[in-house]
């Protein structure tokens, strides 16, 4: 009866508070067919509606409920009638927010990701609390304040992890190696994010530099004019790659401050058109780039999104540059964070973009879709557009490479490795067995043999997709009697067809060694580290220097034909 009572003041208090994000997203929903007046009758009368149903559920279903919760659902419910991005936000998202409208939230300086089946520590950031009191990359958390951790709960994990600056937090790990689990009381501050990962000349010959592109938080064009200001005093850039590889995206007001470094001013960059004015703008570029009209090469993928499609889009539109790689993810929505009451926010889809060519590169039709299931434009229906030097370009489908330029996929065994995190667990078994790691003095052979000995130890099996496929036919074959008389025939191939471990991995050893590489670098010198030694494996990256030092190719890719 406590509960109840208590439920009936909470509604009374919080009904203002919880109509303003209700009645904005019910004028959404009406679309243009009505006038103002129509509008707001249609929003007061279902508001009214919405909120008896929500009374009477709350305060009479024959189960007591949370009214928190059950609202949330309902908000919940109606966005996933619009599109993906539009989201509600709640207070223990708050710090990703900041993180991307800042470049800066309250944490310790820790990334963390699923390793096999643990929650584990991938990244510890120099000059923060957890780097200075000894918390290391490969840490499988056990709990944070006394709450569990588990790949069940691994959502919840950031929101533990980030808060205020000042703020203690408690968290033991196991620690590979160790019995004892460890405890750590740690301090949050104010983490710094950084966007560029790399900038550094890879061919020094040539003067082409290299930047590696995360993200697109608040500094993204101040790390990168830094960035070219310390490169611009060793040497003269001669030519630039870009890397959007699977950056998923963020600020457009970052975007255009990234197509400044390379745009001349006065060309439109970007228009968002929306429902309202405030959403409805146009970007023209109005500094001096910085890197003149050096030779530009930008990479994608599938995963580079959002403001990454802005920025290869812009440049492939404008000519500035070749697009190499391959096809991007296709999202041409822009969103907006929209404060609503008790720290929630709102990140709801206001606008499309639209790149100079006047195309919108958006993949998915959200307005026609049933039920979930979005369709696809198919490009026979995609409506052609032109570059300033008149080359064809589609709109929808996200942004295509003017030359395309697949990696080379990795061997049955190194997916497998990747997939259950062998590379991280060896590289942090490798590390608490040697103090003392110089990446240069590594020989393959070596490294190959002691990698071999650290899977027998953790009995790792490995079955080949061929394999896999042969026993799946010989199990079939079983099933079916009228086989019966060659099942005995068949399973005699099965010798030839196995492969041992070890042999796998001495046909596949350049590879390998290559990934064990990466990650012992990471541990060392973080991204940096694991960027220098892949940099001289990427297929992609390598062929795209290529074409930055032949003139012809690369004047041939921005010329219409």
């Amino acid at each position: 009866m406590l509960k109840t009572i208590k439920s009936k003041i909470k509604f009374k208090m919080n009904r203002t508070k919880i109509i303003i994000p209700v009645l904005f997203l019910f004028s959404l929903t009406t679309g243009f067919f009505l006038s103002q007046g129509d509008i707001y009758f249609e929003i007061g009368k279902n508001i009214e509606i919405f909120g008896k149903v929500y009374k009477e559920v709350t305060l009479n279903y024959v189960d007591e409920i949370s009214p928190e919760q059950f609202m949330r659902s309902g908000i919940k419910g109606m966005l996933e009638t619009l599109d993906p991005y539009s989201v509600f936000i709640d207070e223990s998202k708050k710090g990703e927010v900041d993180m991307l409208t800042t470049g800066k939230y309250g944490g310790i300086g820790i990334s963390i990701g699923v390793k096999g089946e643990e929650v584990t520590v991938t990244e510890v950031m120099a000059g923060y609390s957890a780097q200075r009191q000894g918390l290391r990359v490969g840490d499988v958390i056990q709990s944070i304040n006394g709450i569990n951790i588990t790949t069940n709960n691994l959502d919840e994990v950031s929101g533990l992890v980030r808060g205020e600056p000042g703020t203690e937090l408690n968290m033991i790990v196991k620690r590979p190696g160790e019995v004892q689990v460890i405890e750590f009381h740690l301090i949050r501050e104010e983490i710094q994010v950084l966007n560029l990962s790399f900038a550094d000349f890879i061919s020094e010959t040539d003067g082409i530099v290299y930047f590696r592109l995360d993200r697109f938080s608040r500094r993204a064009g101040e790390e990168l004019k830094q960035a070219v200001n310390k490169l611009k005093s060793q040497g003269e850039i001669k030519g630039v790659v870009l890397d959007l590889r699977s950056n998923p995206g963020g600020l457009l007001e970052s975007a255009v401050e990234i197509l400044e470094k390379f745009i001349a001013p006065g060309e439109k960059l970007v228009e968002t058109r929306g429902r309202t004015d405030e959403s409805t703008k146009s970007y023209i570029s109005s500094e001096v780039p910085i890197f003149g009209d050096v030779p530009l090469a930008v990479l994608i993928d599938g995963n580079s999104a959002s403001a990454s499609e802005i920025v290869a889009g812009s440049i492939q539109d404008l000519d500035r540059g070749i697009i190499a790689g391959t096809q991007s993810f296709g999202k041409g929505l822009v969103q907006t964070i929209i404060p609503t009451p008790y720290k929630t926010m709102l990140k709801l889809t206001t606008a499309k973009y639209y790149i100079p060519s006047g195309r919108c590169i958006q993949k998915l039709d959200y307005m026609h879709s049933s039920k979930g299931v979005f369709i696809t434009t198919p490009d026979s229906l995609k409506k052609v557009f032109t570059t300033k030097n008149k080359r064809k370009v589609f709109e929808a489908g996200g942004v295509s490479p003017d030359t395309v330029i697949a990696n080379p996929e990795l061997s049955d065994l190194s997916q497998q490795l990747l997939k259950r995190a062998i590379f991280f667990k060896y590289v942090s078994d490798y590390l608490n067995r040697n103090k003392e790691v110089n990446i240069e003095n590594i020989k393959k052979p070596e490294l190959i043999d002691d990698f071999i000995s650290y899977l027998k130890r953790v009995n790792f099996f490995f079955e080949s997709s061929v394999e896999n496929k042969f026993n799946e036919f010989v199990k079939a074959i079983e099933v079916d009697k009228k086989f019966s008389n060659l099942i005995g025939e068949v399973k005699s191939l099965s010798p030839k067809i196995k492969t041992t471990l070890e042999s796998e991995i001495k046909t596949n050893q350049d590879e390998i060694n290559w990934l064990i590489l990466a990650e012992l670098a990471s541990r060392i010198d973080g991204e940096s580290g694991r960027t220098k030694i892949l940099i001289k494996t990427d297929h992609q990256l390598r062929e795209t220097v290529k074409i930055l030092q032949n003139n012809q190719v690369y004047n041939s890719l921005l010329t219409a034909h």
